[in-house]
């Protein structure tokens, strides 16, 4: 029996890299789920779109999600068209803010467990202090 944690994980990786189902495995569920395959098919152009930073097939690919029966594409195709000149960029683009919203996050995560008990400059002393920890280990 395949757990539903293996189909979710195996949706969002290529399927030569999944390593827990074999080969045999992944086939015969996609035989006999069918939606699946479409739904990996689907998610993998997309990704394949983001590796490669080709956003020329971005189109075609929203018109094919779009006519999809899955309401949960329908949902993703409409965020996309209302920024799609942001997403065409971040597609095409080769920077990312990744970096920065990472470092965003963490002052968030410091300033909710310091629950506002504290001064601006308290809360720098902690942030600079816990990166160079981190910087030491």
């Amino acid at each position: 029996t395949i757990q539903r944690s293996y189909v979710l994980q195996l949706l969002y990786q290529p399927e030569y890299a999944f390593e827990k189902l074999t080969p045999e495995e992944s086939q015969c569920l996609f035989e006999e789920y069918p939606f699946v395959k479409e739904l990996y098919d689907s998610i993998q152009t997309f990704k394949k779109m983001l590796e490669t930073h080709d956003g020329k097939g971005l189109g075609d690919w929203l018109v094919q999600a779009e006519q999809s029966p899955y309401k949960e594409l329908h949902s993703f195709v409409d965020g996309t068209k209302q920024d799609l000149d942001a997403i065409l960029m971040a597609i095409q683009s080769p920077y990312s803010n990744g970096l920065v919203e990472g470092s965003i996050n963490k002052l968030k995560v410091i300033k909710r467990i310091m629950y506002g008990r504290c001064s601006f400059a308290l809360l720098r002393n902690k942030v600079l202090l816990l990166e160079r920890f981190h910087s030491v280990n």
